[in-house]
């Protein structure tokens, strides 16, 4: 397999909408030169899941985070654990990981300063002028119960004022498997003529439609 099922669900999503390019697990991670840096925590390199460059707009950056969880994405928990991180800048994980650790790009001065370096590379952006960063969590599901918090997270003053800081406005969106596969789907059904479809995830799902299989989005969102 090439990337994880994730990767390949939101690769595809983002490869049928016209004018976008997408690229795969960038590497970063801080420099040196950073004040906070410490080599223990800061030398092995994140990635970026996937990038998606939209032409239609120019200073814009889609960014894809996969959490392939099975237990669900708690937003609830990650709300408040980023937000902490983001005010506090613990400069180490406690022995055990962390949980801001999945997300420190988005809280920790040194991680979003490389982060935001790359992304600005990808869109040939000068540090002087703001960029529109979309930044999607796909994750398996939301756990019960914190599905409430889904809209006080996406609109987080405290993380949006953070990048606001740094020229970025940032628009952050939690999104499923099922959600993004039925907006696949919904494209796929959207074309003129019943071609085959040129991506091994889109190509299995024409295939059991053909068969006669249906789909039921069962998430509530």
């Amino acid at each position: 397999m090439k990337e994880d099922i994730l990767e390949q669900i939101a690769e595809d999503f983002y490869s049928k909408k016209v004018g976008c390019f997408t690229k795969h697990n960038i590497k970063f991670r801080p420099s040196k030169e950073e004040p906070t840096y410490i080599a223990k925590y800061d030398s092995v390199h994140s990635d970026i899941d996937l990038i998606t460059i939209d032409t239609n707009e120019r200073n814009k950056i889609i960014t894809v985070s996969c959490k392939s969880w099975q237990g669900g994405f708690n937003i609830s928990k990650f709300k408040n654990t980023l937000e902490n991180a983001l005010n506090n800048q613990p400069t180490k994980t406690t022995g055990r990981k962390d949980d801001w650790c999945a997300f420190r790009e988005l809280c920790i001065h040194r991680w979003t300063n490389s982060f935001l370096k790359i992304l600005r590379k990808e869109l040939n952006v000068v540090d002087t002028k703001e960029i529109e960063l979309e930044y999607v969590i796909l994750c398996t599901k939301i756990t019960k119960g914190s599905l409430k918090d889904k809209s006080d997270f996406e609109n987080s003053k405290d993380i949006k004022n953070y990048f606001k800081e740094k020229k970025v406005n940032i628009k952050l969106k939690v999104i499923t498997i099922d959600e993004m596969i039925a907006k696949i789907l919904k494209i796929m059904n959207k074309k003129d003529t019943p071609y085959v479809e040129n991506t091994h995830l889109s190509r299995t799902l024409q295939l059991m439609i053909a068969s006669g299989m249906r789909f039921k989005n069962s998430n509530p969102t």
